[in-house]
């Protein structure tokens, strides 16, 4: 809500609150304003972190507009110290005994464009890598460029301007969600409607900016945001058992899972046990998703295409299918065929199917390096609180590019205590 006073905007295609150039100077103007309502830093500040009413109504109920002597949050009144402590710190940062090595200002190209174009087809025609795109961009939700913008500024590698400029005409333009209109009616509520399209709750509240409370009017019209090639089957509205209100598998022996919807009510609806639906999508719990397609066995027997030359992989923290697909020599869209998604959101702890590969294939083995890698062996580093994949690569004097390529994530990917990295050996 503060973002959107200072003109950040949120939408299924971008978030501006993680531009860190947008965000950086609302956050500038936001502490401005602040400091001209309580006409010094040590209020502001503490507004800035448990917001001006809060901050109002102690100066208030205390009658002063002493800091220290207002009853804040416990998160709030050591905010404000910590902020200080940091402030005289980088200031003279030798006389504390800290001895920082400051990093070089980041560059980067601006170009416009004027069509909605994904990273990869970018990276495709001008070898920029979709790593650095997301690097520079990760307000962009997607990995493309919103279509609702007649000229979005896109940041790009320091001088690669003229090859992109070059290629732009090249540049195909990415065939985007479809969009439905929806027209609410009396009685119906956000996963109804999602049901009713085959699309998740998250992507519909996402796309209308519905908030936290997901409050819908009748009357109103929603977007309904459709991927590529998905159909939908209304529901039957009647009040039968949920069984009879599973729809019948499409043609190609596959149905699409919607909110509510249970392995044992997709199982009974058409003939088949539950066993054998988690065998032959690769199951290893009884936990589905909504927006996935499941393939229906017509027999006893499970599919072929979905063991051959299939490995398994299990969604870590951090993951995402471009990095998934870009680890296994894959695509984006082969793994999303592979195991029935309709979106890009995949969660951690989710097993997916990753064509192109055997489970016995060692090449991508968790517990050996890929050929690329300098040697088989390594060693494993508990990341702890405060750590950095700067920090660490100079510990062990390692490139931080090869230590984010060993372990499939950028130099920007955030770092959890307790995770592992590989540290090869030279």
């Amino acid at each position: 809500s503060t973002g959107k006073l200072y003109g950040l905007r949120n939408s299924w295609w971008y978030d501006h609150r993680r531009d860190f150039e947008k965000s950086t100077r609302a956050a500038a103007r936001h502490l401005r304003d602040l400091y001209a309502q309580f006409g010094n830093w040590e209020l502001a500040l503490a507004a800035y972190n448990s917001g001006s009413g809060k901050v109002s109504r102690q100066i208030k109920s205390k009658k002063s507009k002493d800091f220290w002597k207002l009853k804040l949050p416990r998160e709030t009144k050591n905010y404000v110290p910590l902020f200080m402590a940091a402030t005289i710190i980088a200031k003279q940062p030798e006389k504390y005994g800290f001895y920082p090595v400051y990093e070089a200002p980041l560059e980067y190209d601006s170009v416009t464009t004027s069509k909605c174009i994904s990273f990869n087809n970018i990276s495709a025609e001008t070898g920029i890598a979709v790593a650095d795109l997301e690097f520079l961009n990760p307000e962009l939700r997607r990995g493309v460029t919103p279509p609702d913008y007649k000229e979005y500024k896109l940041r790009i590698p320091k001088g690669s301007e003229s090859g992109f400029l070059t290629a732009y005409e090249n540049i195909p333009s990415e065939k985007t969600t479809n969009w439905a209109t929806h027209k609410i009616r009396n009685g119906e509520t956000v996963s109804t409607i999602a049901r009713k399209y085959g699309v998740s709750i998250a992507s519909i509240v996402q796309a209308n900016n519905l908030g936290r409370r997901k409050q819908i009017y009748a009357g109103k019209t929603l977007m309904i945001p459709i991927p590529p090639g998905n159909t939908y089957v209304e529901r039957p509205s009647s009040s039968s058992a949920k069984v009879k209100n599973v729809v019948e598998k499409s043609s190609n022996g596959k149905y699409l899972v919607r909110e509510g919807d249970t392995l044992w009510d997709i199982a009974v609806a058409h003939g088949v046990s539950v066993s054998r639906l988690k065998a032959a999508n690769r199951l290893s719990s009884n936990k589905i998703y909504a927006g996935r397609w499941l393939v229906i066995p017509e027999s006893g027997q499970i599919p072929a295409s979905t063991t051959a030359g299939y490995s398994k992989y299990r969604v870590r923290r951090g993951d995402n299918l471009w990095k998934i697909a870009n680890k296994f020599n894959t695509t984006i869209a082969a793994l999303k065929r592979a195991n029935g998604l309709v979106s890009n959101e995949i969660y951690p702890g989710m097993s997916l199917m990753v064509p192109g590969y055997s489970s016995s294939d060692t090449r991508y083995n968790d517990d050996q390096s890929a050929s690329s890698e300098p040697g088989n062996a390594y060693s494993e580093y508990v990341i702890k609180r405060g750590d950095s994949l700067w920090k660490i690569a100079q510990k062990h004097n390692v490139d931080i590019k090869n230590l984010a390529q060993w372990n499939n994530i950028t130099s920007s990917s955030k770092l959890y205590p307790g995770d592992k990295l590989k540290i090869y050996s030279r």
